[in-house]
């Protein structure tokens, strides 16, 4: 895509650090078989890699400025969550729920950034992921329902000690998943906002201009050990990148569709 990224220029992000691990070597095979699934990691060595990733609020601060507003019934269902099963799923649909929990505190709308928050507290519960969601942080959410500004704080707070729980503890393989799906419900709420296509609509420029950050989260899936799940991840993404990249400067009405279609689709493929 040869359009200048005039957006990213602009936003905010969040400098995830991305542990790498070796493999442990055939002394620990008995520990490593006993993983249940490949989010599992267990290693001693470090390499250490930086990739830029998109702090999903302050993509709805942009788009709120622009005019955009609030719909619930676009966001991904709590009642889906018993549907994920695997800890991959809860893995995006960790990342996917916290974006709606970020829009929805972005709009003002307590009581559904309460439930977000919660449902994103018990999938972070069945990852392990304990840091920012303890019983603390649950009460200052619960004391602060009617406070946006405060709670927009509390629920920043948490995802990023979150982020960086995982970090520490060398949970490379999670973060992967917990960024795709972020940034693609992400994107899917923001395409959700344009209500015709125009290309020099602020909303449109923010959901083509999404390349950029493509690029960074396909090289996080890269620089994790390559399970066939991640393999099968990073293909989709790359596809989505060529239809990206097939668009013009002036992109037109039809490759605006086929992105967001793309999106869609994958979106579909989080959630279901």
């Amino acid at each position: 895509m040869k359009r200048k990224f005039l957006f990213f220029s602009q936003i905010f992000f969040l400098a995830v650090i991305v542990l790498v691990f070796s493999c442990k070597n055939a002394n620990n095979s008995k520990e490593e078989s006993e993983t249940t699934d490949s989010t599992a990691v267990v290693a001693d060595q470090i390499k250490v890699n930086y990739y830029k990733i998109p702090c999903p609020s302050e993509l709805f601060w942009f788009i709120k400025d622009f005019g955009a507003s609030y719909s619930k019934k676009i966001l991904n269902s709590t009642e889906n969550a018993s549907n994920y099963n695997t800890n991959i799923k809860k893995a995006l649909n960790f990342g996917i729920y916290g974006s709606d929990l970020f829009y929805s505190s972005v709009f003002k709308q307590n009581q559904e950034t309460m439930k977000y928050y919660k449902q994103v507290k018990k999938l972070g519960s069945e990852l392990n992921i304990v840091e920012g969601f303890d019983e603390n942080i649950a009460k200052r959410v619960d004391n602060n329902l009617n406070n946006s500004d405060s709670l927009f704080t509390i629920t920043s707070e948490a995802n990023s000690n979150a982020i960086a729980y995982l970090e520490g503890l060398g949970k490379s393989n999670i973060l992967p998943y917990i960024t795709l799906g972020g940034w693609v419900e992400s994107v899917f709420i923001a395409s959700k906002q344009v209500k015709k296509f125009n290309p020099k609509d602020p909303i449109v420029s923010i959901v083509i201009d999404q390349s950029y950050l493509l690029e960074n989260i396909i090289g996080l899936f890269g620089s994790v050990e390559q399970s066939p799940e991640i393999v099968e991840y990073s293909q989709k993404l790359k596809e989505l990148q060529t239809v990206y990249y097939n668009a013009d400067d002036l992109i037109t009405k039809k490759q605006y569709d086929n992105i967001v279609m793309k999106i869609n689709e994958m979106r579909d493929n989080l959630i279901k």
